[in-house]
């Protein structure tokens, strides 16, 4: 007795101990008895969401550990209201997007939004929840009727976005920043757009909290006003595109140039065979560069040469030259100038007489000839030879040349993470195909059997036609009935359109309300005055008012006839099905030894076909991770690209460009894998759900063209060139455009003026005595200016500082107007001998371009000068003035030097 309960325990331990390892080799992933619940936005399952607008469906994914191939109940409850639905999920292949068998329970119910009236359009037999906007419901399911159910929340958002476009209007040229604000509690910060002038959708990027900004390139608009709408969606779908911005736009007028043409030809007289060269010069007197140039030679009407693509910058002339083969008779050479955004230019036409050929022995004298006939006859026979040689190689190996094609082999299969599932569906599919024939001979005997099945299944059909009538009847009456609802609420939004009054939503400053036709419109208002305005047009209009509510009951009620008729009809409809299901279970039975061969067909096939779909299903994911990977590489193209548009450097924007440039490889990449993928799918026919992911990677790969192509344009802004003088730049780089020097002559206080020779003519001495008392007190003024200043915070004294001059050009005043009023009675002044002390110094400057707030702008700078050099300003003969000129002359010179003086303080560098 004791053995043998021993041997039981042993066995149970063993037993039990097998039951854990079974349990311990299942792979991690494997789910837990807890039910899981979670929500999609399509029956793909490829994409949970929570967030639903009016109208959207919701669909349910819901499994255990170990629940497989019936049907269970989700219980639908709004969380607000406390009204609900029960919605069915199936895992026996009649669910949206279900797999029949695998363990995955699948069902869908609609979200409406109630419009304040909580119930209304809630409808258990359609499976329609009604919610407010905010409003959530919870989702419960219990698959094994366990107390371990899963549950899930969705919340219904029917509000659209609100949009506020943050940059004013105003006139532009090439660029405009456009900024807006987006106000919603599930703004999708991937679906905000503008468009301009009703054209395609450009994306606004997030820029930092709820603002989105873009820069738009307005350089290939033409002159005048463009409207720029901004369209903003939320995760539910609402969008908002109603809010518009206008901006004029105005480009300058840009350089032009102008073109004029001559031409010549040599040789003048040429005969018949010769070779004509015709001479164009171009010449370009307008004020802007001639760029993409094309010059037509013709002969007659006949284009015999043509230079394509030449630049003919502004003031200057080209040579161009043509050629032509002379042939017999009277000829008009004429050349033609064609250019982008210019109107053609043609010379004038050149006539001549071209003479007959001489013979043949004229003809081989030319040594340009015959050198060009003996090279032709060497290549024709070179290239003969190694084309017999090639194509009789390729003949002694069987087969012709042909151009090589692309490789587009596919990895191999044993590397397809896919391709197992793949052997054992192709080995069911094969063995059902074996068993189909052997079945078809138990099929005939079934047939007399199946004819009761099959007409109580018409019924059932017939009555689910009366139904879905009945119910397209109900979906009409709720339509009709919501287009009264609005024609209600419009009664008040069109007959009061007043400020501080609004209809169904109200405003910050709106604090009060009412509700109207039986609380179904409600209507805001900022005080109690306001109400007073509400109530007498009420009043006002109550024969209006109360057609509409009587118009909004009768059609109410005919709704609650809908609703009871479209019950019964499905009632009837579900009653009739349930009898044709009854009625083939007992056919079934009967035929049951019959139908051996036949359920293993059926098996087989749902194997089969369980296995295609999830053959279908592992390259789907596949090539899902691939457009992932294509939509991770456009968010990081962006991130690059928002970066290069915000560089400060040319070095910084090429470094985010690569970066760019580096994510559209990628991009590059996973689009020529997933289309290996989408080809394995299309040769099995097994391509649906692909469209979706398609026009993803396609809208992927377009976007990241886009954005690498934009950035060509923002990296020319960093680039200096003289053409761009005057338009936006961006960074700090700069560029030399010319070098120069200037040279400066300064007076010098260190010496004293040198005073001339002078000897008597008629009154000479007393001239020569005013001439020398007017250059002593110059002289001692500067001796005294110097004395005062010193030396200048730079080092040495160069030149007299500009408040001076005064003093000094009205120095000897009486000497100087003695010689005014006698300046005849006085005589000359003999001028050898007299100098000025001057310094010299030479500046050297640059003239550069350079990025200033935005703008490419020209400026000079003073790179270097030479240290003062010691010269002197003397009268340049031995000759003798008269008084009065010779002091001019001294005048001219002090304000020569005091010009200078002035130029080089205020604009060194000119």
């Amino acid at each position: 007795m004791i053995l043998n309960s021993f041997h039981k325990s042993l066995k149970m331990f063993l037993l039990v101990s097998l039951v854990l390892l079974f349990f311990c080799a299942f792979p991690s992933g494997t789910r837990a008895a807890q039910d899981f619940v979670e929500t999609c936005d399509s029956d793909l399952f490829s994409q949970p969401a929570s967030i639903f607008g009016d109208g959207a469906t919701v669909f349910i994914l819901a499994y255990d550990k170990s629940s497989i191939g019936f049907s269970a109940f989700a219980d639908v409850l709004d969380e607000q209201w406390g009204d609900g639905i029960i919605v069915q999920v199936f895992d026996d292949g009649t669910g949206p997007g279900d797999i029949p068998d695998d363990g995955l329970y699948t069902g869908s119910f609609t979200i409406r939004f109630d419009g304040g009236s909580s119930g209304t359009i809630t409808n258990n037999t359609l499976d329609i929840l009604d919610l407010e906007d905010a409003g959530t419901a919870n989702i419960t399911v219990g698959i094994d009727g366990l107390p371990d159910n899963g549950s899930a929340i969705v919340e219904g958002d029917f509000s659209i976005p609100q949009v506020t476009i943050n940059s004013g209007g105003g006139t532009f040229d090439n660029t405009y920043t456009l900024n807006a604000t987006i106000t919603d509690r599930n703004v999708d910060n991937t679906s905000v757009w503008y468009m301009v002038d009703g054209g395609p959708n450009i994306r606004l990027y997030l820029a930092g909290g709820n603002d989105f900004q873009s820069v738009v390139d307005t350089s290939g608009l033409p002159n005048g006003p463009h409207v720029i709408r901004v369209i903003a969606y939320d995760l539910a779908g609402n969008f908002n595109n109603a809010e518009t911005v206008t901006i004029d736009v105005y480009h300058p007028p840009q350089p032009t140039p102008e073109l004029g043409v001559t031409i010549d030809i040599t040789p003048g007289n040429p005969k018949a065979g010769d070779t004509v060269t015709i001479t164009a010069t171009v010449e370009n007197t307008g004020d802007g560069d001639a760029t993409g140039i094309t010059i037509t030679y013709f002969i007659d009407t006949e284009i015999v040469d043509e230079e394509t693509n030449q630049t003919i910058p502004a003031g200057e002339t080209r040579v161009f030259q043509g050629t032509w083969v002379a042939e017999e008779g009277g000829k008009g050479a004429r050349v033609e100038v064609t250019g982008p955004a210019m109107a053609p230019v043609t010379s004038l036409t050149r006539t001549f007489e071209v003479e007959p050929a001489g013979d043949l022995l004229d003809f081989l004298k030319n040594p340009v000839i015959l050198t060009v006939i003996i090279v032709v006859i060497a290549v024709i026979m070179v290239g003969s030879t190694v084309g017999w040689a090639y194509l009789s190689r390729a003949a002694a190996k069987g087969k012709t040349p042909s151009t090589p094609v692309e490789d587009t082999t596919l990895p191999p299969e044993e590397k397809d993470p896919c391709e197992e599932i793949r052997r054992k569906w192709k080995a069911m599919v094969a063995e059902y195909e074996s068993y189909l024939a052997e079945m078809e001979g138990a099929q005939r005997r079934a047939w007399n059997l199946r004819d009761g099945a099959d007409e109580a299944r018409a019924r059932a059909d017939k009555l689910r036609k009366e139904a879905d009538s009945a119910n397209e009847s109900l979906a009409e009456g709720k339509t009709n009935l919501e287009m009264k609802k609005r024609n209600m609420q419009d009664f008040f939004a069109k007959g009061l359109m007043v400020d501080g009054i609004s209809v169904g939503t109200p405003k910050t400053d709106e604090a009060s309300q009412v509700g109207y036709f039986k609380g179904l419109v409600k209507v805001f208002f900022r005080s109690e005055s306001y109400g007073q305005i509400v109530g007498n047009f009420v009043k006002e209009n109550r024969e209006a008012y109360d057609e509409l509510q009587d118009d909004y009951d009768d059609l109410h009620k005919g709704m609650v006839k809908l609703e009871s008729e479209a019950a019964t009809a499905n009632q009837m409809a579900v009653q009739a099905e349930s009898e044709a299901t009854a009625v083939e279970s007992r056919a079934s039975e009967a035929e049951r030894e019959f139908e051996n061969i036949k359920h293993m067909v059926k098996n087989l096939k749902e194997k089969s076909e369980a296995f295609r779909q999830k053959w279908r299903m592992c390259n789907l994911e596949r090539l899902r991770e691939t457009v992932e990977e294509a939509e991770e590489a456009v968010a990081e193209a962006e991130r690059a690209a928002r970066k290069a548009q915000d560089a400060d450097s040319l070095s910084e924007f090429e470094e985010h460009k690569k970066k760019a440039e580096d994510a559209k490889g990628k991009a590059d990449d996973t689009k020529g894998k997933s289309k290996k993928v989408k080809k394995k799918l299309v040769d099995e026919d097994a391509e649906e759900g692909i469209e979706e992911l398609d026009n993803r990677m396609e809208k992927a790969s377009s976007a990241i063209r886009l954005i690498v192509s934009n950035l060509a344009g923002v990296g020319a802004m960093f680039i200096p060139q003289a053409s761009k003088l005057g338009k936006p730049c961006k960074g700090g780089e700069t560029k030399t455009l010319n070098e120069y020097t200037m040279q400066y002559q300064f007076f010098d206080p260190t010496r004293e003026i040198t005073k001339p020779h002078f000897y008597e003519v008629q009154s000479g001495g007393e001239a020569g005595e005013a001439f020398a008392d007017y250059v002593r007190n110059v002289s001692d003024i500067c001796q005294k200016a110097k004395g005062v200043i010193g030396e200048l915070p730079g080092g040495d004294l160069v030149g007299i500082p500009l408040e001076y001059w005064a003093t000094i050009m009205d120095a000897g005043g009486a000497a100087l107007r003695e010689v005014s009023e006698r300046a005849e009675a006085l005589g000359y002044i003999k001028m050898s001998g007299l100098a000025i002390p001057t310094v010299q110094v030479t500046v050297t400057c640059q003239e550069i371009m350079v990025c200033r707030e935005g703008i490419w702008q020209k400026e000079r700078k003073r790179i270097s000068e030479t240290v003062p050099v010691q010269s002197q300003i003397s009268f340049p003969r031995d000759t003798a003035l008269p008084a009065n000129e010779a002091i001019e002359w001294v005048q001219k010179r002090l304000e020569t030097l005091g010009n200078q003086q002035r130029n080089y303080q205020d604009k060194p560098c000119g």
